[in-house]
């Protein structure tokens, strides 16, 4: 039997450095066995979308997300990443609630309908309402997780609040294994909870398939428009459980978890 090639993915993050630093190290702690490149497009999501949708859907269906990508890029290095055969392309984004005139439910509902899928255009990873939820977390257990949200007046603040409620302050020296397996598990255990659904530790892999992005985010919009909150939510965390959700050391993770994993 020919040996399967190895996935080569394409991780586009808004930011240059906070992003990065955290897919880096999620990568690097789960051994995740494919090659990768991060690609900082540097703006945030409402730009792409001008970008990407600007002379309509029919034109954008005669080219392609690197290909945009590509004719935005001046760097020739950055060019260059950009020419390679990506098997799987994964987009890191915020929410960007206080985006002035850019924001938009529309514009987000089209973004995550069109990148859906890894192995097309691409799969999209809101953060609710930035990178940041990926550690707000006080600490292992976390009793107050699941229910854990922000309020709209508070977005602009959000990094501070993170800063002072965290344990979790650095990715590099915070994020190793088994908390990132429990990390990973809590927010598995919100997403499915934001979606009626609960975990299921006998499943894992089932739990994970069951996820819908844009079910998460239809959800936030009712709490958002309702209420002027955001559930606290770092999606991206979950792309490691669409690959590998094997990976997850579910039993050590539970027991750090405590209750809050729902399971």
């Amino acid at each position: 039997m020919a040996e399967r090639e190895k996935r080569s993915i394409l991780l586009v993050v808004e930011g240059a450095k906070q992003e990065r630093l955290l897919m880096n190290k999620v990568l690097e702690e789960f051994g995740l066995d494919v090659d990768y490149r991060i690609y900082s497009y540097g703006t945030n999501i409402y730009e792409l979308y001008e970008r990407m949708f600007a002379h309509g859907r029919d034109e954008l269906e005669a080219l392609s997300f690197v290909s945009v990508l590509k004719e935005r890029e001046t760097d020739p290095e950055r060019r260059e990443l950009l020419d390679t055969n990506f098997s799987d392309v994964l987009l890191v984004f915020d929410f960007e609630g206080d985006a002035e005139d850019r924001f938009s439910f529309g514009r987000l509902e089209e973004m995550l309908d069109y990148f859906s899928e890894s192995t097309d255009e691409g799969k999209l990873y809101i953060n609710y309402p930035m990178v940041e939820a990926c550690k707000h977390f006080s600490d292992l257990p976390d009793a107050g997780y699941l229910d854990r949200c922000v309020s709209a007046d508070d977005v602009r603040s959000y990094k501070r609040i993170v800063g002072a409620e965290s344990r979790f302050q650095n990715y590099e020296r915070d994020f190793c294994r088994p908390a990132l397996d429990a990390l990973v598990l809590l927010t598995v255990a919100k997403s499915l909870r934001l979606c009626g659904a609960e975990l299921d530790l006998g499943d894992f892999a089932d739990s994970c398939a069951r996820i819908d992005h844009r079910d998460i985010f239809e959800h936030e919009k009712d709490l958002y428009c309702g209420r002027s909150r955001l559930a606290v939510l770092g999606t991206c965390l979950m792309f490691v459980c669409d690959y590998a959700p094997g990976l997850i050391d579910r039993e050590r993770a539970a027991e750090l978890c405590g209750p809050e994993a729902g399971a």
